[in-house]
């Protein structure tokens, strides 16, 4: 009984003790619809939040009020509670029934006092804090009914409190008057959700006929700007989670940062920057690694601690830097980043106006209360123009494409023919030669072979009976020795022949090469004691610098050929005095070589030192002479094994013949 006398004495003050620095009263005109509150009202800011009715109409809070001088409440981003106050005066002789709208869905929390007379008092409590099934009226928006009585004042206090930016327009609507404007909404929110439908539809249809998914991409970033649009204005509170302001607190933040994740994804996509805007790439990737830190902390958060980070991330950050991406693709000839500038510029007008009219505006107009909602339609429509150009570009780029493939391939076919003809003819003009060089070189090597024969096997033969008679004259014993070494040269000249043929045979492929484990040492020993007694007449030093324990894979009877032809022809060219030596050389896969001291080669010569079809002979320091082939029968056993022989000589200052091959130890 004490408090309710309290609280009556406490309204009768209201009345009787406003200060003389109030705002004027609102006088209800009959012949007027509605009337803006925010010119009639004073404001009181409680910093504790703590202030009751009973404490602001009574001393010292009463007289704490002050005008609040706008047309509309901007009061910006605080974790105060502010009270109004409106003086209503009917003078008109019936009551009137009259509608109070607070335009911004996601204040916390609003409590309505009206006041009709000094023991009278009604108390409405309302606010995204509240089920939605606690509001008086039926609206995303919040909206009150009052009662004014006929020829009195009445006194209306208005409480809100939120975390979140608060600018609070009021109106007081005659009933018919708010049927008319709630109408015009519903059309206009028809309108703007029947435009993101059909460039949602006509995007998921090109999509599902296509597989292009950059349109895929696109509609799901369409979906997630509809979602934050239906939260902001209250639509989804009201349809799809009535009884939970605490997911209704989540929601907006949520859905802004799933409008602000698919955005980035949908620009990757759009321009392809992994391949072809990598360091756009690279910054975007570390720029949705960052929103995952306020996304998180948002969501559990919730709006209300995080409206700060929204209006950062919103209208500074993300739609500024979908902007600079765009710049930048046009920058690098990016045709279809025309369209994708704009829809961003529109994006970043829309959002900035709707958060600066939250800070500092202080009316109420279209723009201020949908220019987010204008931007982001604006902006939805852009990207969907930007799309149909991506796809008319790049039809476009792939037409020209094919075009000139097709004249490519049109002239490279004529070309091909053309090649392919005169190649023809030079293939079969190359292999008559081939064959008439065949041809010529079996003739060669047959009569070569033949005529070599059969003076040699009657030598031999001669020699033979010449060994055998008479073994015991004086004579004959003194000479066997030269006997016995022309014979074996004799034998070995033979077996010269024979190889010559087995070359010409290994060169067709009539033959293999028969590689067996040889011992390198050995061999080159050999040779040079069936050479020493030539080397001996003209005063040349043979040296074997062999490894003794040096095993390779080759065919003994060709190489040993080789190295009797590169051991006669350096003695050939040396004077008495001279050297000969053979060695491993210190090269890459080298398994012999031969040195000489003698009168060196004519560098002229090198080219066609090995060639088989260039026959040259140079005398030797005692006038002797050649066949001119030898060097080319070794070249050609070296390749059989499959390595290179190659030479190093100087004119004056000796040769060395280097045989490297692929070395296989035996």
């Amino acid at each position: 009984m004490r408090n309710i006398i309290i609280l009556q004495v406490s309204i009768f003050l209201v009345f009787t003790q406003l200060p003389a620095s109030a705002a004027p009263a609102l006088e209800i005109d009959p012949d007027k619809p509605t009337f803006l509150l925010g010119p009639y009202m004073d404001l009181l800011e409680d910093k504790t939040g703590e202030l009751a009715l009973e404490d602001v109409i009574a001393p010292p809070y009463s007289e704490r009020f002050s005008p609040l001088g706008q047309d509309v409440p901007n009061l910006g981003i605080s974790r105060s509670a502010f009270w109004f106050r409106v003086t209503i005066s009917n003078n008109s002789p019936s009551h009137d029934h009259m509608v109070l709208q607070q335009f911004t869905s996601w204040i916390d929390s609003i409590d309505v006092y009206l006041i009709p007379g000094p023991w009278e008092t009604r108390n409405i409590n309302a606010g995204a804090s509240y089920p939605f099934s606690q509001r008086p009226i039926v609206s995303p928006h919040f909206l009150f009914p009052l009662s004014i009585k006929a020829h009195e004042e009445s006194v209306l206090f208005i409480r809100i409190a939120g975390d979140e930016p608060l600018q609070t327009p009021f109106m007081l609507w005659r009933q018919h008057a708010l049927s008319a404007h709630i109408q015009g909404l519903n059309l206009y929110y028809g309108l703007w959700f029947g435009l993101l439908l059909a460039v949602f539809l006509y995007n998921l249809f090109i999509f599902l006929s296509l597989g292009n998914k950059v349109h895929f991409y696109y509609v799901i970033y369409i979906t997630s700007l509809a979602s934050m649009i239906s939260v902001y204005t209250g639509y989804s509170f009201q349809y799809l989670w009535p009884e939970s302001p605490w997911l209704q607190d989540r929601a907006l933040f949520l859905a802004a940062y799933l409008s602000m994740f698919l955005g980035v994804v949908f620009t990757k996509v759009f321009f392809n920057t992994r391949q072809r805007l990598p360091r756009i790439n690279q910054f975007l990737s570390w720029f949705l690694a960052l929103l995952l830190i306020p996304g998180v902390y948002g969501v559990l958060s919730g709006y209300h601690h995080s409206a700060n980070l929204i209006c950062i991330l919103i209208a500074t950050v993300f739609p500024w830097v979908m902007a600079v991406v765009g710049l930048v693709a046009y920058f690098y000839k990016f045709r279809e980043a025309r369209y994708f500038i704009l829809a961003w510029a529109s994006s970043i007008l829309g959002v900035l106006h709707t958060n600066l009219s939250l800070l500092w505006y202080d009316r109420v107009d279209i723009l201020s209360t949908h220019s987010m909602e204008m931007g982001t339609a604006l902006n939805a429509l852009l990207l969907s123009f930007a799309l149909a150009d991506k796809v008319r570009i790049e039809r476009a780029a792939k037409e020209i494409a094919e075009e000139e493939v097709r004249i490519v391939l049109t002239e490279s076919k004529h070309d091909l023919e053309a090649m392919v003809e005169k190649r023809t003819e030079e293939l079969m003009a190359a292999k008559e030669l081939a064959e008439q060089a065949t041809e010529i070189k079996d003739k060669f090597v047959s009569m070569v072979s033949h005529d070599l024969r059969a003076p040699i096997g009657s030598l031999i033969n001669m020699i033979k009976l010449l060994k055998l008679e008479n073994p015991d004259t004086p004579t004959i014993a003194i000479n066997e020795e030269i006997v016995t070494r022309v014979l074996g040269s004799s034998e070995r000249l033979l077996r010269l022949v024979d190889n010559i043929l087995s070359i010409s045979r290994l060169s067709s492929g009539k033959i293999d090469v028969d590689k067996k484990p040889t011992d390198m040492w050995h061999l080159a020993n050999s040779h040079i004691l069936d050479l020493e007694f030539l080397a001996r007449e003209k005063g040349v030093i043979m040296i074997n610098e062999m490894p003794h324990d040096f095993m390779i894979s080759v065919d003994p009877d060709l190489f040993g050929e080789v190295l009797a032809n590169l051991l006669s022809n350096a003695i050939k060219f040396c004077h008495k005095g001279d050297t000969v030596t053979v060695f491993r050389p210190d090269v890459p896969q080298g398994v012999m070589a031969v040195r000489d001291t003698g009168m060196g080669i004519d560098s002229r010569v090198f080219p066609d030192m090995f060639r088989i079809d260039m026959r040259f002979t140079t005398p030797g320091t005692d006038g002797e002479v050649g066949t001119g082939l030898g060097l080319a029968y070794c070249h050609e056993i070296i390749v059989a094994h499959g390595g290179v022989i190659r030479a190093e000589s100087k004119l004056g200052d000796g040769s060395v013949f280097y045989i490297e091959l692929p070395t296989e130890v035996g």
